[in-house]
């Protein structure tokens, strides 16, 4: 099994302008003490250390905003089945620096991870985890990309109301950023 650059998909301006803004809005502003939860480790095996994060279904919806994105992204994805929708953000660093890679379900040590860049572990494969999806939306610009340990030369920029979606086998990871808002907020979403 190989991992195919042709399988990460990248759309630009994936929300009209002005949905988008209120759904970033309506998402991301918020300094209410119970939204943004610190995790100075990780929320779950295969986290970046040390962001705020917003869990907003996991098998159940968590918080009342999970409605908001089932309705906006919900007929765009071809009426998915959740597996966990989460807001996460980091905030500007004075170097870049690389988070690690992971994927967003099963074990994610490096030893079990496989030479063509996938998550191959039992976990995944026997749990029928290998047909889940990934997708990244993201809502600032920034210097953060995304990238996949199959194709090192290949970086997704962090850039606003853009959606990447690959299969959520490929092992992947970001930068933190220099550049741009203080907060690098992306809503990270899995499905089936």
């Amino acid at each position: 099994m190989k991992a195919n650059l042709k399988n990460i998909q990248i759309t630009d301006n994936f929300l009209p302008q002005r949905i988008y803004e209120s759904f970033k809005a309506s998402l991301c502003d918020h300094d209410d003490a119970p939204f943004w939860k610190w995790f100075a480790g990780q929320t779950m095996e295969g986290d970046g250390q040390g962001m705020f994060v917003a869990l907003l279904y996991m098998d159940r919806p968590l918080l009342k905003k999970f409605d908001i994105v089932n309705t906006m992204l919900a007929p765009k994805l071809y009426k998915p089945c959740w597996w966990r929708i989460k807001l996460n953000c980091c905030f500007r660093e004075p170097e870049n620096r690389f988070t690690g890679f992971h994927t967003d379900y099963g074990r994610t040590k490096e030893d079990e991870f496989s030479e063509a860049g996938l998550n191959i572990s039992e976990e995944v494969t026997r749990g029928g985890y290998g047909n889940m999806k990934t997708g990244i939306m993201y809502f600032s610009d920034t210097d953060g990309p995304t990238v996949f340990k199959a194709f090192p030369n290949f970086e997704v920029e962090c850039k606003q109301n853009r959606f990447v979606q690959f299969p959520s086998t490929y092992i992947h990871g970001h930068y933190t950023h220099t550049d741009g808002p203080g907060r690098r907020l992306v809503l990270n979403l899995n499905w089936f």
